[in-house]
């Protein structure tokens, strides 16, 4: 699918410094004051925003407003969404009208992540990178940022010989352990099968 701007596929990290997240700040901000935002790059003030509390959302303005009225920009509504166990706001992209929890900038105005063309960063990497990336994240899980910090297994070998965690609840760990190994073996097993595909 084309992209409306015609942007290219690019790693969200990439656009960090011009991220637009709905805050509870900005929500509850005075429709009768003016706010504004800044990101900084390197130390230095990179981008401003200025933005004014409307009723169904926000107003961004795309110059430095003089008076509340004669300001120039556009208006982001929010999107409403009850839960069980409470209401979700997200914004609605100015230019698709999707929900959406972050905004990115693009020429002066902020839109969606599908609009600027922006994917995330795990979709860029193979399929064995992927399984590697699950595997590191289920170790934190299972045995604990501090521990994997400090023994630093390697993503291509077994865990097992992990210490288990101080405080880690006896069957949720076992459960735990049991799932790791099974991603580290599908890790394991692909490692070797495209190892013998390089003699076949």
């Amino acid at each position: 699918m084309p992209n409306i701007l015609g942007a290219s596929r690019t790693k969200t990290r990439n656009f960090e410094v011009c991220r637009l997240s709905l805050t509870s700040n900005m929500k509850n901000a005075n429709p009768n004051l003016v706010y504004y935002i800044n990101w900084y790059l390197g130390g230095h003030l990179d981008y401003q925003q200025h933005f004014q509390r409307t009723e169904r959302g926000i107003f961004l303005f795309t110059e430095k407003p003089t008076s509340l009225k004669d300001g120039k920009g556009y208006r982001i509504d929010f999107n409403k969404v009850d839960l069980s166990y409470g209401t979700r706001y997200q914004f609605t992209c100015p230019l698709c009208s999707k929900a959406a929890r972050i905004l990115y900038l693009k020429r002066n105005c902020f839109i969606c992540r599908s609009c600027i063309g922006v994917t995330y960063e795990s979709t860029h990497g193979s399929d064995l990178d992927r399984l590697a990336t699950k595997v590191n994240k289920m170790r934190i899980k299972t045995f604990g940022k501090e521990l994997i910090d400090t023994f630093k297994p390697n993503v291509f070998e077994s865990s097992d010989w992990l210490p288990k965690p101080k405080y880690a609840h006896n069957n949720l760990f076992e459960n735990r352990l049991k799932e790791l190994a099974f991603y580290e073996q599908t890790l394991l097993n692909e490692l070797r099968r495209r190892e013998w595909s390089l003699y076949l």
